[in-house]
């Protein structure tokens, strides 16, 4: 809460002399200030390096939001206790931003990674049937047409089953 309220302060005409702050300009000032923080809690830390890799993802900053999505991913590993959902949210992110075609195989093996650890869990259904989708979306630019049909036929049928036919 204190990096959030911190950020948000951070932003405030009042801290810049009645200057308005952009999203990216606060973001870029949230990565620089994480970057040197939080060693000591690093399930915390990791969960916001994913979360600013979020904000630039849905800006379509690949590069940097693949950057915190790796140090996100490293604290996690390095982490026994950490939490299996928030590892498959970020092993999914990294995959998702591996478009070029010499980073397909460990895209791949991100999606399968994340697929693993969203399991069979209700709570984790639609996420697990995206990464079935990015799976299939990969193999498909591989040139594995034939096994990229049969993902996405297996990850509708997982959406008819586990979200219903309005949902899927």
């Amino acid at each position: 809460i204190d990096f959030l309220s911190g950020l948000l302060m951070w932003a405030t005409p009042q801290q810049h002399r009645g200057e308005e702050k952009t999203v990216a300009d606060a973001l870029a000032f949230g990565v620089d200030q994480l970057r040197g923080s939080m060693d000591n809690q690093p399930a915390l830390h990791a969960r916001l390096l994913y979360m600013l890799g979020k904000m630039y993802s849905q800006r379509r900053e690949r590069e940097r939001a693949r950057s915190l999505y790796e140090e996100s991913y490293a604290l996690l590993k390095g982490d026994r206790g950490a939490d299996p959902g928030l590892l498959a949210d970020v092993a999914y992110g990294i995959a998702a931003q591996l478009a070029d075609a010499d980073s397909r195989p460990r895209s791949l093996a991100l999606v399968e990674e994340a697929m693993h650890l969203y399991g069979d869990r209700a709570s984790q259904a639609e996420r697990r049937i995206h990464a079935w989708r990015l799976k299939a979306i990969r193999l498909n630019q591989d040139g594995q047409v034939e096994r990229a049909i049969a993902e996405n036929r297996a990850a509708l049928a997982s959406a008819l089953e586990r979200l219903g036919p309005d949902n899927a």
